[in-house]
């Protein structure tokens, strides 16, 4: 499988932190944000990342 291209996360603020966002530039990963305005993005989030 690899390293991901990309990781669409919700907006929990363990996806939101500077942690995060570092490892992921250090890998070249995208990391993307589900809108708030959209639930049912965020269930599909959820959803990916449980394989994570």
């Amino acid at each position: 499988f690899g390293i991901p291209h990309k990781i669409v996360a919700d907006n929990a603020s363990n996806f939101s932190s500077h942690e995060l966002t570092e490892f992921c530039y250090g890998f070249g990963i995208t990391l993307a944000h589900s809108s708030d305005y959209y639930r049912q993005g965020n269930g599909q989030a959820k959803s990916s990342n449980k394989n994570l």
